[in-house]
Parts: C-alpha cells; structure tokens; sequence
C-alpha cells in the first residue's frame, strides 16, 4: 500500500522498519568491542611499527646475485678469482671476502665481486684497467663498510673508486655528472694533489686545481666537495673553494694531507 501524502505518517510501519535496523547497530557495536586476529595475535595494531624493519644504516642486499658476470660460482674464473680485501658490506657484523677476477677470465673479466652466504655482491665492469688494491671504510653511524678499490693506468696514475652495497649490488659512488667522487690522479703530468676524508655522514674530497687565468708565477686553487652518502648513492652537499692563489710551497704546509694524498685513511675499516 502506498503511504499517503502529507506531514503524518503512520507509525505502526516505521515500527516494523526500525526494529531490525536497530538491532542490527546494536549487533555491529557489541561486535567492534571484540579483539582483531591481528591483536590477538600480536598485540600490535595496523599503525604500529615492528621490530623487524631494516635499519635505514644497513643496505638491502635480499637479491644478492648467483653469479659473477657471465660465471657461475663453481667456474674457476670465480673460485681462482685474486683476493683484494675484506669488509663488511652488508652490515651483518662478519667480513666478506672481497675478490676481483683475472683480465682475461671468460664470461666476467675483471669484475670486482663480494661473496655472501646467499649468493655475490658484484660491481659494474669499468674500463679495464687492473685492480691492485681494495680497502674498507666505515662512515660514522652506519652498519656497514664502503668498498675502496684502486686501479693503475699504464701511463701512470690511479683511478680510485668507491663502492657500496645496494639493491643486491656494489653500486659505484658517482658525482652528478656520472664521474667517480674521487678524480682519476695522473703521473705522467704534473699531478693535481687530491685527498678524501671522511665526513660526519658521507666523504669529502679536497683537491688542488692550476689557478685561472695563469699568473706569472703558477699557483694553485684548493677546492673541497662533500658528499652524503645514503642509500649506496653519494648526493652532493657543498662545493668551495678553500684557498685561491696557493704557491707550491705553500701547498704542502697549509694542507698536508694534499700532500700526502691519503684516500679515507681517517676512516678505514
């Protein structure tokens, strides 16, 4: 039956309407007083944080790879492969053993590798050029150390690089322009002194450049770029210039560790 038009209305049906609807709410609010699964059985609502996410100190290497390059962990390029160095690259509290394949191994030539239980950390292929030396360094408040590497030039100088574990690889630390943070140091010309040093959460990198335009007598220009250093990637801070028309003399007392050209010396692991 229709109900009529109007400002009454019957009330015997708005009884039979109401009744169920409100025992349905009294239903839902006795039933939202009930524990979840979830709080029963953990005691930790969806908004809480536990306990096992990962330190944002300590890298993600869940998808360290099976192999090295082309070859497989069995194949002797790998099990002869020369030993650089040990370091704790994914911040578990052991060393890893930090190895570098021979020039002419078939499938993975000169390829810088670390070896965890669940399989390799392995760093890019470069240009070739010989690994001599490895060292690890670590940043003040993270859990896991840098990989130093250094390589000589045939025409002489050293190409350093700086590796850090990310996404199940070594990822290279590179300036904005793709460069590595540490400049290639030539011996075959008169070398431009750099040192790195370590910072309070990345590297800083202070180098000696010939002053422009050329004076009559030559000088040098003292920079210095800081990077932080998160996420195995280096993002840049600052850049200055520290000193401006430095004699050579000068250079060697009013910054010794130019001198020197130490590489995160204060920092090694």
């Amino acid at each position: 039956m229709v109900e009529p038009r109007g400002r009454y209305v019957r009330h015997t049906v708005m009884r039979h309407l109401l009744a169920p609807t409100v025992t349905a709410v009294v239903l839902a609010v006795l039933a939202g007083c009930g524990s979840s699964p979830a709080q029963d059985a953990g005691g930790a609502g969806a908004g809480s944080s536990g306990s096992d996410s990962p330190s944002p100190s300590r890298p993600s290497v869940a998808t360290a790879s099976p192999r090295v390059g082309e070859c497989g962990a069995r194949d002797g390029a790998v099990r002869d492969a020369t030993a650089l160095a040990r370091a704790d690259l994914d911040g578990d509290g052991g060393a890893d053993q930090v190895r570098v394949t021979a020039p002419d191994a078939a499938g993975c030539p000169s390829t810088v590798f670390a070896e965890l239980a669940d399989g390799f950390l392995v760093a890019p292929v470069d240009d070739g050029l010989p690994v001599t030396a490895g060292f690890g360094v670590r940043l003040t408040g993270t859990d896991a150390d840098l990989l130093v590497t250094e390589q000589q030039h045939p025409r002489g100088g050293t190409r350093t690089r700086v590796y850090a574990a990310a996404d199940g690889a070594l990822a290279e630390l590179v300036d904005p322009d793709g460069n590595p943070v540490v400049p290639f140091v030539a011996t075959d010309t008169p070398p431009a002194p750099v040192s790195v040093t370590c910072t309070g959460d990345g590297i800083a990198v202070t180098e000696a450049v010939a002053h422009e335009p050329a004076g009559v007598m030559f000088t040098w220009d003292v920079r210095r770029t800081t990077y932080a250093v998160t996420a195995g990637r280096a993002e840049r801070t600052g850049s200055e210039e520290i000193a401006d028309n430095v004699l050579p003399g000068q250079l060697r007392k009013r910054f010794p560790e130019l001198a020197r050209a130490e590489v995160l010396a204060d920092c090694r692991s």
